[in-house]
């Protein structure tokens, strides 16, 4: 997997492509490829950040339940619990 660190880049590898492979449906497969690998890589990226922000949130996540696991508490629901019946 490439990791791009510009849009610039994936422009650059789309322009080749297009060049070289002259099968289309060959080309845009790659292409589609090439394009979730600078999604999920390059920081000029709008979904990049969403990326960062989400593994932020999931570290945190997960720290929040070793944390409770650590104290003994229990993660289990206490309360009323509500059941929907179709009338």
């Amino acid at each position: 997997m490439k990791t791009y660190n510009s849009r610039q880049e994936l422009v650059e590898d789309i322009d080749f492509l297009k060049m070289t492979i002259l099968d289309l449906e060959t080309t845009s497969r790659y292409i589609d490829e090439l394009f979730h690998q600078w999604k999920n890589t390059s920081p000029d990226s709008p979904w990049y950040e969403n990326r960062t922000l989400m593994d932020e949130k999931e570290k945190n996540a997960v720290e929040t339940l070793i944390k409770i696991s650590d104290e003994g508490i229990s993660s289990q629901w206490c309360g009323e619990h509500i059941l929907f019946k179709d009338l």
